[in-house]
């Protein structure tokens, strides 16, 4: 990330100019709201033999729900938006896939170990052979399986960290990373635009941005901790660039 053009806008604080990836094009200002969008994950723990199945049990309800969530979400936006529909697709077939439940079911039964931990294991596993991809297109693919796994990690925990703002004013949201789902709630909700620090042009929640005309500028390395909820900010889409 760069910094040019400084000038002191208050004792505290400089304005400055960051430097992103075009995600979106467009221009928007608005006060920011910062979201801490990680997954709860739970303690690491072994299991007794009586509670192997159930814990099996327990990850395949967690996968049902999440996979209820993502169908639900693509009927609730039938009949428009195909490049948005067309992704939400694609996750359903990656929670409909063995890749990920078979390697989580079989961590689980082989090293008796809780659904949580057996799932990061899985995931892992998954990274591990992705990184050794050389096609940046199919790497960026990984961030697909991540989106959906997470989705399980917060039924798991039982907490829900959707995209919900409850406030009147239009803000730009901050985060680590948007899901496609997300992208999507931020349009049922009016948000003008979003800033993350991962993601490429290629990715799933770049082309989700586009296609609803939302401005984004994302691959802004450590947005989260520069930015502070309530700081306003210019976004700029058609440069890639961000004014603090």
């Amino acid at each position: 990330m760069k910094k040019e053009d400084k000038q002191v806008a208050h004792p505290d604080r400089e304005q400055v100019t960051l430097y992103g990836i075009r995600g979106s094009s467009g221009i928007v200002v608005g006060k920011v709201v910062v979201f801490n969008h990680q997954p709860a994950r739970t303690a690491s723990y072994h299991l007794d033999d009586a509670r192997v199945e159930p814990e099996v049990e327990r990850f395949r309800s967690a996968v049902g729900r999440v996979e209820q969530e993502l169908v639900g979400l693509r009927h609730s936006f039938e009949g428009e938006l195909s490049d948005a529909l067309a992704i939400i697709d694609s996750h359903i077939l990656i929670i409909r896939d063995k890749l990920i439940s078979q390697r989580t079911v079989g961590l689980i039964r082989d090293k008796k170990i809780n659904a949580e931990w057996a799932l990061s294991r899985a995931l892992a596993q998954i990274k591990d052979k992705f990184d050794h991809i050389a096609d940046s297109y199919i790497k960026d693919r990984f961030a697909d399986i991540k989106y959906v796994v997470d989705r399980i990690f917060m039924q798991l925990s039982g907490l829900q960290q959707e995209v919900s703002l409850g406030v009147d004013t239009p803000v730009i949201l901050v985060a680590n990373d948007f899901s496609p789902e997300d992208i999507l709630r931020m349009q049922a909700e009016n948000v003008p635009g979003f800033l993350t620090e991962k993601g490429g042009s290629t990715s799933h929640t770049a082309i989700v941005a586009r296609s609803l005309g939302l401005p984004a500028v994302i691959g802004l390395e450590n947005i989260t901790t520069v930015c502070r909820s309530g700081d306003t900010v210019i976004l700029d889409g058609f440069s890639g660039r961000v004014y603090l």
